[in-house]
């Protein structure tokens, strides 16, 4: 005879015999939709008969109810798993998309990890100076393409000058945080942000 351990309804009952629980747990693990008396009978590999037997079992230990059940307190698992999984996949969009702000802001300022300038050399391998990392006109086509994204408004000219030059900020964060998860994957892919 088994005993309810834990109060759960698809645990053992007073009274029911092991053999009755295990026909009980071949039931319950069952596809809901395929869950039958025969079905139990097919899989234990017991004749015909034996099915008055488990028929008998299912009535007086509630085979339904506790199935039903078990059914229900599985799927609120299932459901808090999915919130689970669906928050963290929030936080990964977001940790993402924050990385591609700043990606995309430094590119527009002309600023690289590497550094702000490369050094230019002349035709001799010579060192000449230095130039800016991100060309002006790629800057211009980045703030073209990141506007796009976002469907806002291209402007006809966009100047960028240094930070001598009174530069012009870019308010892009709070547009940018707006974008869907496609639309930040496609920036990710454009600025080379891997994700994790």
């Amino acid at each position: 005879m088994g005993t309810d351990l834990t109060g759960k309804p698809w645990h053992t009952r007073p009274g029911e015999s092991s053999k009755a629980f295990a026909a009980f747990c071949e039931y319950l693990q069952m596809p809901k939709v395929s869950r039958s008396i025969r079905a139990v009978q097919e899989k234990l590999g017991r004749p015909e008969g034996y099915q008055r037997q488990l028929q008998k079992w299912s009535s007086r230990f509630d085979w339904l109810a506790r199935a039903k059940a078990y059914d229900t307190d599985h799927l609120a698992e299932e459901i808090d798993g999915r919130k689970l999984k669906q928050e963290l996949l929030r936080q990964k969009i977001y940790d993402v998309g924050e990385e591609l702000i700043d990606s995309f802001l430094a590119m527009c300022r002309g600023e690289l990890p590497e550094g702000d300038t490369v050094p230019m050399f002349d035709r001799h391998q010579n060192e000449i100076g230095t130039k800016p990392a991100v060309p002006t006109s790629t800057r211009a086509r980045l703030i073209i393409r990141g506007m796009e994204l976002l469907n806002l408004t291209v402007p006809k000219r966009i100047e960028l000058t240094g930070d001598d030059g009174n530069a012009i900020r870019l308010q892009a964060r709070s547009a940018l945080s707006s974008l869907k998860p496609e639309q930040l994957a496609e920036l990710a892919k454009a600025f080379g942000v891997k994700e994790d």
